[in-house]
C-alpha cells in the first residue's frame, strides 16, 4: 500500500526582515548601553560631591570653632562692676593674625610671624584660651589642639595658638601640642580669609567716605570686608576690624571625574581654570561661611 506523500513547506525569514530585527536588537543594546554609562557617571559624580561636600563641611567646622573661640577667655577677677577678663600675660592674649599667602616660618611665635611674598591661598593664625567649653578634651579632661594632642599648660592656662593654611592641596594645621604641622583635611586647593571692619570711636570719621557715619553705632557692625594685606594699609588703621571673619575654602574631588576639564567659581566668584590645566578633570566647588566674634576684643592684624 502506497502512503500518500505530503510536502511541508518551511517558510524562513527573508533579508529585510532579518535586518530589520537586527536594527531593533541593536537600538535596543545602545539604550540599554546608553543607560548603564549614564548611571556610572552619575553615581561616580554624585560620589565626587559627597566627598568634597563632607571635606568642605570638615575643614569649615574645624575653622569655624577655632576662629570664634578667640573672642572666648576665662574671667579671672572682679570689681564692683562685675567681672573683668585679663588678657595679658600667661597667654592669655587672644588675637587673630592673617595672611594674603602661606606663613614664612609656621612655627614662629605670634608675635614673630610673617607672610611669604607675594599672592596664593590665605593663612590664619589663632590664639586663645582653651579649656572643656571650647575644646574637644582628652580623657583626661585636657583641651585639644586642632590634631588631637594635649595643649601644653602655661602658668595655670592652656594658650591654644594654632595656625591653619593650605600646603600641597590640603588644608594643614600646627597646633601647640605637635611641633610640625599635619594634613588637616585633603583636596583643599585654595582658602580665602576677609575680616569685617567696623569703625574705631577714636578716630574723627569727619568725612563720610569710609562709611562711618556715627562710630558710636557704627563700631558695633561691620561697614566692609577687608583682607589681611589691605588691613595692613593706613587706611585700615582707622577701623576695628575683630568683628567677623569671612572664611572660603575651595576643594577638589580626589580623582578625575569629569570627561573634559571644566572651569569653576573661585572664592572671588569669578570663573577659575583647574590648577593642572587640561589633563585636570576634577570636580571643583568653592564654600563660604561667615563667623561672628560676639566678644570681640581690640585688637589688629
Amino acid at each position: 500500500m502506497r502512503m500518500p506523500r505530503f510536502v511541508l513547506r518551511q517558510r524562513g525569514f527573508s533579508l529585510i526582515e532579518l535586518m530589520i530585527s537586527m536594527v531593533i536588537g541593536l537600538v535596543v543594546i545602545g539604550a540599554m548601553f546608553a543607560a548603564y554609562v549614564g548611571s556610572g557617571l552619575s553615581s561616580r559624580n554624585t560620589r565626587a560631591m559627597s566627598q568634597i561636600t563632607e571635606d568642605a563641611s570638615i575643614a569649615l567646622s574645624v575653622m569655624r570653632s577655632a576662629i570664634a573661640a578667640t573672642s572666648y577667655i576665662v574671667p579671672d577677677n572682679s570689681d564692683a562692676n562685675g567681672f573683668v577678663s585679663v588678657t595679658g600675660g600667661n597667654g592669655r592674649e587672644n588675637t587673630l593674625s592673617g595672611c594674603n599667602n602661606t606663613f614664612a616660618e609656621p612655627g614662629a611665635d605670634l608675635a614673630a610671624l610673617d607672610c611669604s611674598e607675594g599672592e596664593g591661598p590665605h593663612a590664619i593664625a589663632v590664639s586663645y584660651e582653651a579649656d572643656a567649653l571650647n575644646s574637644a578634651v582628652s580623657a583626661a579632661g585636657v583641651p585639644l589642639d586642632c590634631l588631637g594632642n594635649d595643649i601644653p599648660d602655661s602658668g595655670g592656662v592652656r594658650a591654644a595658638y594654632q595656625r591653619f593654611y593650605i600646603d600641597e592641596g590640603a588644608l594643614h594645621c600646627r597646633g601647640p601640642g605637635n611641633d610640625s604641622s599635619q594634613a588637616l583635611v585633603d583636596n583643599v586647593i585654595d582658602m580665602r580669609i576677609q575680616y569685617g571692619l567696623g569703625c574705631d570711636p577714636t578716630v574723627d570719621h569727619a568725612v563720610n567716605s569710609r562709611g562711618c557715619p556715627d562710630p558710636a553705632v557704627d563700631r558695633g557692625r561691620v561697614v566692609r570686608y577687608m583682607d589681611a594685606a589691605a588691613i595692613r594699609d593706613a587706611d585700615a588703621a582707622l577701623f576695628n576690624w575683630a568683628l567677623s571673619v569671612r572664611l572660603c575654602v575651595t576643594v577638589a574631588s580626589a580623582d578625575n571625574v569629569l570627561d573634559t576639564a571644566s572651569q569653576y567659581t573661585d572664592c572671588n566668584g569669578d570663573k577659575a581654570d583647574p590648577p593642572d590645566g587640561d589633563d585636570d578633570r576634577r570636580m571643583i566647588r568653592s564654600f563660604t561661611t561667615t563667623i561672628t566674634l560676639p566678644n570681640r576684643l581690640e585688637g589688629r592684624l
